[in-house]
């Protein structure tokens, strides 16, 4: 592979660094061939963890070792074997604004994540400085994008224009449906809602529209149907982009179990995947179905409470309580003060609250802050494990899977 995309840290002053192409990068070549040795050492899965040091961005396995050299401006985390990368800082960072009228995120070049809901956000966005590399650190994917995210199914979703030029690029790098779209929603279900010219559709993995851009608003898949806004009323598609429920409910939520919340003026129930009242509008609020139960709040119930698909009251289970604790990895993250530890199920401290910040267990590490600033990172028993002496530092992820909903 070519190595052109090489990368070379100067320095430019006391507090910033200029990260830029060089072919003849000696940190680089060393780190690539020490990267390409470990990965063929190893048998298991291999779980990296972004961290920086110095103001550069790489990649550390669970020893503390950089397998990725810190050359970057900023990385991604891993996801399918492959992470997005900023591999210059060119100073042509400048005020923007993107349109992202979808309840997901993009990651910006500045590795800002930027959760854009129903409406616009400003956003500081470097121009053309994002690509992706692999385990060894090379490049896959020339930086090009000024929004990208981590790949799901061999797809990721990036941006090559401020407000317009969203789309998705295979593991190749190759466009699917072209780079054309105002605005796209991850794909779900088979299928990605895009915005041409103002209105909504929704296209295929392939790339062609299972429904053509003309729905004034769109909702993500679910269950095989997609809900549509049409002047001011909510009906159903298919994935062959047929109007199979009509237009005729106020407000509606996706289908889950066959069944989806509806309104009819203020009032909710369920219709079938027919369109046919199972629960006629009668609530204040509804849920989604999951195991056959949903939540829902009656006009004169005093807290929520569960339903059956017949419409009658059941009890909730012990896994459905609103009390239970953030366990990750049997742990929960907990601040007392200005500090965080860690405690079990039962609320005893299994770290004691010393950190000045602290991420959630993840692949049997947690990371931590020390109160002199370093980042590093601690096991279930509260000992350093590696020592805390980065600038910053994200959770150990394994590199193969797929990682795009947690990066």
């Amino acid at each position: 592979m070519s190595d052109t995309h090489d990368l070379l840290i100067l320095p430019q002053s006391s507090n910033s660094l200029l990260i830029r192409s060089d072919a003849h990068s000696s940190l680089i070549a060393r780190g690539r061939q020490a990267a390409t040795a470990l990965l063929s050492s190893r048998n298991e899965p291999l779980c990296l963890a972004a961290a920086m040091l110095n103001g550069a961005w790489g990649f550390i396995d669970q020893t503390g070792n950089f397998v990725v050299p810190p050359a970057y401006a900023w990385v991604g985390c891993f996801s399918e074997d492959k992470a997005c990368c900023s591999t210059s800082a060119d100073g042509d960072a400048r005020p923007v604004l993107i349109s992202w009228r979808f309840d997901h995120g993009m990651t910006a070049a500045d590795g800002e994540r930027f959760l854009f809901r129903y409406g616009q956000q400003p956003g500081v966005l470097p121009s053309n400085s994002l690509g992706y590399m692999n385990m060894a650190g090379e490049t896959l994917v020339p930086p090009q994008f000024v929004c990208a995210e981590p790949f799901k199914d061999g797809i990721a979703r990036v941006a090559v224009k401020e407000m317009s030029g969203t789309g998705f690029i295979d593991v190749g790098g190759r466009s699917i449906g072209g780079l054309e779209f105002d605005e796209a929603a991850n794909f779900r279900e088979g299928f990605a809602i895009v915005q041409v010219a103002g209105r909504f559709g929704a296209i295929t993995l392939q790339g062609e529209y299972a429904v053509p851009p003309k729905y004034d608003y769109i909702w993500d898949f679910s269950g095989g149907f997609a809900r549509v806004l049409v002047g001011e009323k909510v009906g159903f598609v298919n994935g062959n982009g047929e109007l199979v429920i009509d237009p005729v409910f106020d407000a509606a939520d996706g289908f889950s179990e066959n069944m989806a919340a509806v309104c009819i003026e203020r009032d909710w129930g369920y219709i079938d995947n027919t369109g046919a009242f199972v629960i006629e509008p009668q609530l204040w609020s509804a849920g989604r179905f999951r195991n056959g139960k949903s939540q829902v709040e009656s006009w004169d119930s005093e807290r929520p409470y569960w339903i059956d698909v017949a419409g009658s009251a059941v009890p909730a289970t012990e896994t459905e309580s609103d009390d239970d604790l953030q366990l990750k990895e049997g742990l929960s993250r907990v601040q007392v003060g200005d500090f965080w530890g860690f405690q079990d199920a039962s609320g005893v401290f299994v770290v004691e609250p010393k950190f000045r910040d602290a991420g959630d267990f993840s692949n049997g590490l947690a990371r931590v802050k020390s109160r002199e600033g370093g980042w590093g990172y601690i096991d279930q028993c509260g000992i350093v494990k590696i020592p805390c002496r980065f600038d910053n530092a994200r959770d150990f992820v394994l590199a193969k899977a797929s990682n795009a909903d947690d990066c």
